[in-house]
Order: C-alpha cells, then structure tokens, then sequence
C-alpha cells in the first residue's frame, strides 16, 4: 500500500534528524548516552497509550500490546542504534517528564508538544511531525454545509488529548 511506504519513508526521515539527539536530547542532565542503552541492551521508551494513532492499546492473542506510530518509530530507532529490544513503560501523560528525569526510561514519545516550560526540565529532539486539525462532518450532512458560517450551533466533540488545551469556542469568530 502507498500509505505504508510514505510512513516507512517519513519514519526513516525522522531517524535521519533525530539520531542521537532522540535519545542523549531527550533526558536531563545526566543523560542516558546510547552506549549505556546499548550496554542494557534494551531501549526504555516512556509513552501515554491513549492517543491514537500514535499510541495506543490493543489486544492481540489475548495480551495488551502497545501499538501505534510512535511505537513503530521507537523501534526503528532501536534497530539504528543496535538494539533489539525496546521495552514501553505506560503512565500518565503529566508524570512522563518527571519519570523521565528519575531516569525510569531513557527518552520518551507520546505526542508531547514542545513548550517553553517543558523545554526548562528536558531536551527536545527535532519535530518529526507536524499534525493539523480538521473538522468532519457526516457523509449525510455533506451537502449541509458550505463553510464555517453554516456552522451556526455545531453539535462537536473535541478531542483533548492531554497535552492540549482547551480554548473555548472551537470555532473562530
């Protein structure tokens, strides 16, 4: 399929600009270096599982299994660095960066958006993608609507992923 190939060239981009800086950028000041990470022989990877398509749980053969874009990114990175295995620890989307500095993984990826006071407690690697956001409208509703004026009193649900915030109206004007 043409979707898979243009994740599978993305994903190698994003490796491309993220190298070493993924994992020696994304700790804090005692970094874990990759040759530590090689030593263990296993890549600590912190996430939030709740934030589909990047990661998120599935059961597959009766186990929960973590899945997803970032997920599939964390072991190609492995794979660069010479590391077979990569283990995914699951918490909290607010307690990543806290556990991250207690050193309970070596980096973390769960959609964690760059902010100035984030970026006071650790490194970010280069972005390696950049979302946007759409509005959908029912295929039965399509003719419905022409624009956002159409939009008088939208019956919508937003999409609050714990690194966002809300910002009232969702609608501008």
């Amino acid at each position: 399929m043409a979707w898979k190939k243009w994740l599978k060239m993305l994903m190698v981009a994003a490796l491309v600009v993220m190298g070493a800086v993924s994992l020696a950028g994304c700790s804090s000041s005692s970094d874990s270096s990759v040759q530590d990470i090689k030593k263990k022989g296993e890549l600590v990877v912190g996430t939030s599982a709740d934030y589909p398509p990047y990661e998120f749980q599935i059961v597959k053969n009766g186990k929960q299994q973590i899945v997803g874009y970032d997920v599939e990114l964390a072991h190609l990175i492995a794979k660069n660095i010479g590391v077979k295995k990569v283990k995914f620890v699951n918490i909290a989307f607010p307690s990543l960066i806290s556990e991250l500095q207690n050193k309970k993984f070596d980096m973390v990826m769960a959609g964690m958006v760059w902010t100035k006071e984030r970026a006071k407690a650790v490194s970010f690697s280069s972005t390696y993608h950049h979302g946007g956001q759409v509005l959908l409208v029912s295929k039965a509703n399509e003719n419905k609507y022409s624009g956002i004026s159409a939009l008088k009193e939208p019956r919508w649900v937003p999409n609050n992923p714990p690194n966002k915030k809300r910002s009232g109206s969702p609608f501008p004007g």
